[in-house]
């Protein structure tokens, strides 16, 4: 339970790092996103709160490097360095992921 709290408190991390470089192609990406991730957080609350919480206790909360907020702005950097279609691809997937 704890690596499942834990992976979805890193998902949770990318999907906003990554839905701000979605954002900035697409006009309509920001409500949509903010409307799916709500949803989705709700869904997932209570592991979303014990990944925090196991994130802080293991040093990995912060922006520091080597924390998951410096991975996720890593990974949304990438994200920004792709062709715009294919990051418009990856911006739809990440709404899909919402979905789950």
């Amino acid at each position: 339970m704890d690596s499942e709290a834990l992976g979805l408190y890193i998902r949770a991390t990318e999907f906003r790092e990554k839905a701000a470089i979605c954002a900035q192609s697409s006009p309509d990406f920001k409500l949509r996103f903010e409307q799916q991730y709500a949803q989705w957080a709700k869904r997932h609350a209570a592991l979303l709160e014990k990944g925090s919480a196991l994130a802080s206790v293991q040093g990995l909360s912060g922006a520091q490097p080597g924390s998951i907020q410096s991975f996720a702005v890593m990974q949304a950097q990438i994200l920004k360095t792709l062709p715009a279609d294919d990051r418009e691809r990856r911006c739809s997937e990440l709404l899909d992921d919402l979905k789950e």
